[in-house]
């Protein structure tokens, strides 16, 4: 009941594969901490609805969770979707686009830097 109760709000998925929804959304609205820098890549808006008692990210990640529309109240959470969502305004994005690229979300290849770093240990003997 709980799944086809937010299926008849918009789509589910119950899979992994959910990068592709993040391509295919115009913003992201969540109080969920699990996909932030990962959505973040996207570099869409994002509205986080914070808890009373927020948390404060480690410094990595500091200026990127600071580029986040940041809702406590139901009237501001109402103000952020019609300037973003409605009127289709970013007033964030130059400092989230910065933010995103100074963490290393994009312009970096991970895949590449982490098998640099095996084959670096490997290569120094550190892993012998």
């Amino acid at each position: 009941d709980y799944y086809k109760e937010w299926a008849s709000l918009g789509v589910v998925c119950l899979d992994g594969d959910y990068l592709k929804w993040f391509m295919a959304a115009s913003v992201m609205i969540t109080d969920c901490g699990s996909f932030l820098a990962e959505f973040s890549a996207t570099l869409k808006p994002l509205i986080q609805l914070v808890p009373q008692t927020e948390q404060i990210p480690c410094s990595p990640h500091r200026r990127l969770f600071e580029s986040f529309y940041k809702v406590h109240t139901v009237e501001e959470f109402k103000s952020f979707a019609k300037r973003i969502i409605e009127d289709d305004e970013d007033p964030m994005k130059s400092e989230r686009v910065a933010a995103v690229y100074a963490s290393g979300l994009r312009g970096s290849a991970a895949a590449k830097n982490i098998l640099g770093w095996i084959e670096e240990r490997i290569d120094g003997g550190i892993c012998r």
